[in-house]
């Protein structure tokens, strides 16, 4: 059965900045499974979301897939990092709130994205947290918190993290997170060939 969306209007952003150097090659584009991650994510995020926007420094690379590109924020070019990546998502989307995932996750558990939405209203961001770690890029943010980013921004921040303290932030704990996904698949990263074997290991389990 295909998964209903959302209960409001959101919009999910893939950001597709990163340096890919311990990877030697784009991370979206690299195979878990025989199937693109970033394909995968797609395919667990366009059900719930109304829109699904791609941020990235290279537009062109992202065109075919089906869905929005948008590039970073013009003003901030130099600029590196996922904070960049959500601001320019806040500004690129259409709707009040956005889910902001990496481009290297190809395990997203879509119950565990839908149980974040519910908390999504009325706050400025929802954040899961493993142990001592927050994880900021599988994270609900609200349009309400694009000026503390780009005010962080202007005085040369680079930590999503350290602009919290300045918000309405929901933190999930990772018991809550476990609920739905016991082994925290959704917040595993192919940054590396021997993350990517873990991967490959992983799909071969789950069948």
């Amino acid at each position: 059965m295909k998964p209903e969306k959302l209960a409001f209007p959101a919009t999910a952003v893939i950001l597709a900045g990163g340096e890919n150097s311990r990877m030697g090659t784009p991370k979206s584009f690299v195979r878990v499974g025989g199937v693109t991650i970033i394909e995968r994510e797609l395919r667990a995020l366009s059900p719930l979301f109304d829109e699904v926007v791609v941020v990235t420094r290279d537009p062109a690379l992202y065109a075919g897939l089906g869905c929005r590109v948008a590039g970073d924020v013009t003003g901030y070019l130099d600029v590196r990092g996922p904070l960049i990546g959500v601001y320019s998502g806040i500004q690129a989307a259409r709707n009040e709130y956005i889910f902001v995932a990496g481009c290297d996750m190809p395990f997203m558990e879509p119950g565990l994205v839908r149980y974040m939405a519910a908390l999504a209203p009325g706050r400025d961001a929802v954040v899961p947290r493993v142990g001592p770690y927050l994880e900021p890029l599988f994270a609900f943010y609200r349009s309400t918190a694009g000026q503390a980013l780009e005010d962080a921004l202007r005085q040369g921040g680079k930590r999503l993290q350290d602009v919290y303290k300045s918000l309405d932030v929901m933190y999930v704990a990772e018991d809550e997170a476990r609920g739905l996904d016991p082994e925290l698949q959704s917040f595993f990263n192919v940054n590396t060939p021997a993350d990517l074997a873990v991967a490959e290991s992983s799909v071969k389990v789950c069948g």
